[in-house]
Parts: C-alpha cells; structure tokens; sequence
C-alpha cells in the first residue's frame, strides 16, 4: 500500500514539476519584466512613435535589455573562473540532490550539449538476468554502485552494490534509455543492438 502510495506521489510530482517551474519561470521573468520597464517608460516616451506592430515601445525596450542581460550572463558563465565556481558548487550543493545528475543530463542531451560528467547506463546481472540501470559511483574495491529504477517510474528503484563481471556499460543517451524505459522496454531492440 505505502509503495503505490509513493509512486502515485512521485508520478504526480513528474506531472506538476514542469508546470511548476514554468510558473516560476514567468513569475520571474514578470518581475524582472516590471522592474526594468519602470524605469525605461520615460524614455519610450521620447520615441516619436509609441508603439510597434502593436506593442509599447517600452515593452519592446524592455523584452531586448531582458535578452541582452541573458547574453552578458552567458558571456560571464563561458569565463574559466565561472566555469570553476559553477563546478564547484555543482560538486559541494547541488549535486548532492537525488537525481540531479540523472536530470541535468537529459536536458543538456535535449537541447543537443554533452554533459561532462555524464551519467553511465548500464545492464546488471540481477536476480538471474539483466536489468538497464544507472552506474553511480565505482567503490575502492573496483565494485559498482548501480541503481535500477523502477518501470515507468525511473525516479524509483533499488541500490545494488556489484562487482564489474555482473555490470555492462552501455553505449547510449538519457534520452534514448529513458524513453525505452517509459516504454516498458520497446525499442530496445535498437538501444542494444551490438551491445549485448
């Protein structure tokens, strides 16, 4: 009963996280939005013309500062001493938080950049066959932390500690696993190809 009362929960948040911080996102974009609009609407007011194709000069003014501050911002993060405080905090906070690496690396798959430290997924002798994972860490004894999540939900699962021979790293994306994982396996036949 607790178990399927814990993968509705989880399966619900999988649901509301993204509207979630979709919301977040606007809600501060908004607030960003007002506060550099203020102070440029007496400056739209010196414009010869009021509007654009429909739209406030000032708003205008406002969305292209809003986007410029985005490209200094990026400008700054491409530096190597932001680059070292990112990892930095990345190594010490976040990513201590369950599943970040895992998430971080399928949206830096989806928009086309590869992760650096990268997840490896795997298959894992278990029970008597083999089971697509994630490998976590490798131990000073050469054994390997793999976690196998549960189907579909892969934000649920079990902690295996195994020695190399019952592990197989596997050649593919978080995109690709993922999708034949909330497929309840279809489209493995092409995920494995030539890997087993």
């Amino acid at each position: 009963m607790w178990r399927f009362i814990r993968t509705t929960i989880l399966g619900g948040l999988l649901i509301l996280l993204p509207v979630t911080v979709l919301t977040i996102i606007f809600t501060v974009f908004s607030g960003v939005y007002n506060v550099i609009k203020e102070p440029l609407d007496p400056l739209a007011a010196l414009c010869p013309f009021q509007t654009l194709g429909g739209v406030s000069i000032a708003a205008l003014m406002s969305v292209a500062l809003i986007v410029f501050l985005c490209f200094l911002a990026g400008l700054v993060i491409r530096t190597a001493w932001a680059r070292r405080m990112l990892a930095r905090f990345d190594a010490h906070f976040i990513g201590k938080v369950p599943f970040y690496t895992l998430v971080r690396s399928l949206l830096f798959e989806i928009f086309g950049r590869q992760y650096e430290t990268g997840v490896t997924y795997v298959l894992a002798r278990v029970q008597g066959g083999w089971q697509a994972g994630v490998m976590m860490e490798e131990l000073e004894n050469g054994w390997l932390v793999v976690f196998i999540p549960q189907i579909p939900n892969v934000f649920s699962g079990t902690l295996f500690y195994l020695t190399p021979d019952r592990v197989k790293r596997l050649e593919t994306t978080s995109v690709a696993i993922l999708k034949a994982m909330a497929r309840f396996g279809l489209g493995s036949r092409a995920l494995l190809k030539g890997q087993l």
